[in-house]
C-alpha cells in the first residue's frame, strides 16, 4: 500500500514539474530555446560602409552579394591613373567573367551620360536606362553589366576628392551604420599643402599615404581629425583610409589628389 502511494506521489510530482517547469533567474515566463545555435559564419552582420549605398541611385538596385565586391574594387581602382572606361571594365570583369567581349562596348555607352555637359541631360539618360530595366533581377545580362558600371561610376565619384587652385575645397559625405562620416580636402596652394579634415561619427583612425610616406591621426571618441600633407605632387592620388574602432569591417579608402594646376615641386 505504501509503495503504491509513493508511486502515485512521484507521478503527481512529475506531472506538476512538466506543467510548471522551473525558470532561469533572468526569465519571467517560459521560453523555448533552439537546440543548436547558428554557426558564427551564418550570422549576418551589415558592413559598416554599406549604409551609403541607399543614397546611390544605381548602386542601390544591385543585389547585396555584388555590392561588397564592387565597392572593394572601386576603392582600389580610384587610386589608379587609368582612364575611366578602363576602370569600369576592371570594376565589373570579375562579376561577368563569361561576358568579357561585351564589357568594353558597354563601358563606352555608360560613359556617354557622364561626358554630357548638362547635369540634367546626364540624369535623364541614366534614369531612362533604370526605368527601362525594371530591376536588376529582371534585366538582361547586358543591362546588368550596364547597371553595374553605372554603380561603379557612382562609387568611384564618391570615393574621389580632387582639389585645385580653382576649386580649393571639396567635401564628401559617407553614411555609415555608426552615423555620417564627413571629409573635407583643402588645397592651400600658396603654402604648398593639402589639408584633410574628417568628422568621425565614432572613434577611429585617419591614415593618408603614398608609396613612401604615411601620416596618421586618431581619436577614441566621435569628433574631428586633421592631417596636413606638404608638397603634394600634381595629379598624384593619395590614399585616405578611414577606420572605426567599434567594428571589424575593413577600412574605407578614398582617393585624394591635387589637380595639375597645383604648384609643382
Amino acid at each position: 500500500m505504501q509503495a503504491r502511494f509513493q508511486a502515485l506521489l512521484r507521478q503527481k510530482f512529475r506531472q506538476e514539474y512538466k506543467n510548471r517547469l522551473p525558470l532561469f533567474s533572468w526569465e519571467t515566463e517560459m521560453k523555448e530555446y533552439p537546440e543548436q545555435l547558428p554557426a558564427a559564419s551564418a550570422l549576418v552582420h551589415e558592413p559598416v560602409w554599406t549604409a551609403q549605398i541607399s543614397r546611390f541611385r544605381t548602386a542601390s538596385l544591385l543585389p547585396d552579394a555584388l555590392l561588397a565586391s564592387l565597392l572593394e574594387r572601386c576603392q582600389t581602382l580610384s587610386q589608379t591613373p587609368l582612364k575611366q572606361g578602363i576602370r569600369l571594365v576592371r570594376a565589373v570583369e570579375g562579376l561577368f567573367p563569361e561576358q568579357a567581349s561585351l564589357l568594353e562596348p558597354i563601358a563606352k555607352m555608360a560613359l556617354v551620360p557622364a561626358y554630357r555637359s548638362e547635369v540634367g541631360v546626364q540624369d535623364a539618360a541614366i534614369q531612362k536606362l533604370i526605368d527601362g530595366v525594371g530591376g536588376y533581377a529582371a534585366a538582361t545580362r547586358e543591362q546588368q553589366i550596364a547597371l553595374s558600371m553605372l554603380a561603379a561610376q557612382e562609387m568611384m565619384a564618391a570615393l574621389t576628392l580632387s582639389v585645385s587652385a580653382q576649386r580649393p575645397r571639396l567635401e564628401r559625405e559617407w553614411l555609415t551604420t555608426l552615423g555620417l562620416l564627413q571629409l573635407v580636402a583643402i588645397d592651400k596652394a600658396q603654402a604648398k599643402q593639402l589639408h584633410i579634415q574628417a568628422n568621425l561619427p565614432a572613434g577611429g583612425r585617419l591614415r593618408l599615404w603614398d608609396d613612401t610616406v604615411e601620416q596618421q591621426a586618431l581619436r577614441s571618441q566621435p569628433g574631428c581629425l586633421d592631417l596636413v600633407w606638404t608638397n603634394p605632387q600634381p595629379d598624384q592620388p593619395y590614399a585616405l583610409e578611414v577606420t572605426f574602432d567599434q567594428t571589424d569591417s575593413q577600412p574605407l579608402c578614398f582617393s585624394v589628389s591635387c589637380a595639375s594646376d597645383c604648384p609643382a615641386v
